[in-house]
């Protein structure tokens, strides 16, 4: 029992202290430290009450609500940039095809016009008589300048899918329609009607034929943004974001449909101009620069015939 004791008296002695160095003024060898099996106290963690959770949610909700707007505004500036760029690109293929006919402007919509793809096998009578396949090469059949943003991705899908829809959309939804009435002529619209035809004789040649023939290229709109109705769209209403023309407000007499733009209206109430980008469209003009043109200025009809004194102003016989 006496070595028993004194052993245990050792260990325990042990488990309370270890050697130390020695200072040279000290003979203490051993120096206390906390005992290895002490007992130390467990800190409790407290769960998140229900009040305490639903304010988290609550805040995230708030931050997420303020920054949701933040980031659509900044998409449709993105999307807004690269339509403008888009149009600018168009405005040089206009300008390319201009030079080339000796200062004849691209001819608006006429179903005797023939077109071409890039293999030059002719494009059918329909989609050849819309601009698209008419100033494809002077884009260099790239497309990209007629489709951008969400239309540029069905573009893509379309052109290895089904050939034939490929070509009938390249001509109905580019992204920026042409103003075929007044800039280049239009079919239904007293173009290429022959000298004896009761249009003529009446109006006169309502469209401009030629770059110079312009008194103020740096009004008129010779692209826009655009929407219209695809009848091949499988699903939802059919509207897309594109459509080969647009059409002023005016022509004999006030033609749009409806005075203020509404996206449940069907595209031609609103001469088929989509004000996507905060109610107002991307516009290239005659003299190739472009902008951004209100709903107020689109309904200006200086900006749609040369020979418009005012904004109300109609055809009216000569």
């Amino acid at each position: 029992m006496g070595y028993s004791s004194a052993l245990l008296g050792a260990v325990n002695s042990a488990a309370t202290t270890v050697w130390c160095p020695m200072s040279p003024m000290s003979q203490d060898k051993t120096c206390d430290v906390p005992a290895v099996n002490a007992q130390r106290p467990v800190k409790a963690f407290r769960a998140f009450t229900l009040i305490e959770t639903l304010v988290v949610i609550g805040v995230i909700a708030l931050l997420l609500g303020l920054l949701l707007p933040t980031l659509h505004a900044v998409k449709k500036s993105g999307e807004r940039t690269i339509e403008m760029s888009a149009a600018r690109q168009l405005m040089v293929a206009y300008n390319a095809y201009a030079n080339v006919h000796n200062g004849a402007v691209l001819p608006g919509y006429w179903l005797q016009l023939q077109a071409f793809d890039a293999s030059g096998n002719p494009i059918d009578t329909v989609p050849g008589g819309r601009y698209p396949w008419r100033l494809a090469p002077y884009l260099d059949y790239n497309f990209r300048g007629l489709f951008t943003n969400e239309n540029e991705v069905l573009l893509e899908r379309l052109e290895y899918e089904d050939p034939w829809l490929y070509q009938y959309v390249v001509s109905l939804s580019p992204s920026l329609g042409l103003n075929t009435t007044w800039i280049g002529g239009h079919q239904e619209e007293g173009g290429f009607l022959p000298p004896e035809s009761s249009f003529l004789q009446t109006f006169g040649r309502i469209y401009l034929t030629r770059m110079s023939e312009a008194r103020r290229p740096q009004q008129l709109i010779v692209f826009a943004s655009a929407r219209g109705i695809d009848p091949y769209q499988p699903v939802g209403s059919g509207v897309v974001e594109g459509y080969f023309r647009i059409t002023s407000p005016y022509f004999t007499s006030y033609r749009w449909l409806s005075e203020e733009f509404d996206a449940g209206d069907p595209p031609q109430a609103y001469g088929f101009l989509s004000p996507r980008y905060g109610g107002s469209v991307v516009s290239a003009f005659l003299d190739s620069h472009v902008d951004m043109l209100t709903k107020r200025q689109l309904k200006d009809m200086r900006h749609w015939a040369d020979q418009a004194t005012r904004p109300d102003w109609v055809l009216e016989p000569q």
